[in-house]
């Protein structure tokens, strides 16, 4: 995961919420507007998130990910049309946000330890370092093993893509390290990040001495 900085709700939903108090989510089938709203919460969300899942780090667009609430609408409904509930999660079957299901989620991609109590190695492997963090793997699926092998591999074919061998990446520089991280953690000019660039981030960043 990456920390995701929440910015204002779309437009549409302030204002179908202003009209609307009283609706939860799932009535929003029920209203001419709520197509609109819906689309709008994920476009949102995929422009705070760089258009990566917010648990899995892959690559998603609009029409392959859906608007997910980080505290379950099923067991807190009155959280269903809170904007700083909503991130947008990949159509993964068996990880993510289709795993976790109503779940609850010890630690979210909203705080900092999402990034410090879950530690990756080139091999594809996701660890949790505390109890919150394994527990974290669980809820969403994070160690599966197609998810494990394709995070594996789109590691290691970003680490070629910035023109070093990942066998290598022990035998580089703290300087040369901090400007790799620099590159990886910067969105592109379409506000993109590259798929799984925030695993490779955790690992280069355990190089650093």
């Amino acid at each position: 995961m990456k920390v995701i900085t929440k910015g204002l709700a779309p437009v549409t939903l302030t204002a179908f919420i202003a009209h609307n108090p009283n609706v939860l989510y799932h009535e929003l089938r029920d209203h001419d507007a709520g197509p609109q709203v819906k689309s709008d919460i994920r476009n949102s969300c995929l422009t705070e998130q760089h258009y990566i899942c917010a648990y899995c780090c892959c690559s998603i667009d609009h029409d392959n990910s859906h608007n997910e609430h980080i505290i379950a609408r099923h067991t807190s409904p009155q959280l269903s049309m809170t904007y700083t509930n909503f991130v947008a999660s990949c159509n993964g079957k068996h990880h993510c946000g289709m795993h976790k299901k109503a779940y609850h989620l010890p630690i979210t991609p909203l705080h900092a330890s999402c990034e410090t109590d879950i530690k990756y190695y080139l091999s594809g492997a996701a660890v949790g370092l505390t109890d919150d963090g394994r527990k974290t793997i669980d809820v969403l699926g994070l160690d599966t093993e197609k998810l494990t092998a394709v995070r594996k591999d789109l590691v290691n074919s970003l680490i070629y893509t910035i023109g070093e061998n990942p066998a290598d990446i022990g035998l580089l520089d703290n300087e040369l390290l901090g400007l790799l991280i620099e590159d990886l953690s910067t969105p592109s000019a379409q506000n993109r990040l590259e798929a799984f660039s925030p695993v490779l981030v955790r690992i280069l960043q355990d190089f650093i001495t």
